[in-house]
């Protein structure tokens, strides 16, 4: 089964420049594991190229805005994100 109608955003920061004492490595391979269950079709089925996760590095405010962004822009007012 395959959902046309879903949107996902996913945000993985496991390492903090200026506050290590955050760190959380996990959370990248969570946001990973996260859309991988997402794109299963024995599962929720998103379509893989409506899933994009965002990690470390690419996670900063300019992606995660830009990201936001592409949703607006792609997701109607009837598709879930």
């Amino acid at each position: 089964m395959t959902i046309f109608s879903a949107y996902a955003l996913l945000i993985g920061i496991g390492t903090y420049a200026y506050e290590p004492q955050l760190n959380l490595p996990s959370t990248v391979a969570d946001a990973q594991a996260l859309a991988a269950l997402l794109q299963d079709p024995q599962f929720c089925g998103y379509p893989p190229e409506r899933v994009r996760v965002l990690a470390e590095a690419a996670a900063t405010r300019e992606g995660v805005l830009t990201a936001l962004d592409d949703l607006a822009k792609w997701a109607g007012e009837s598709d879930t994100v």
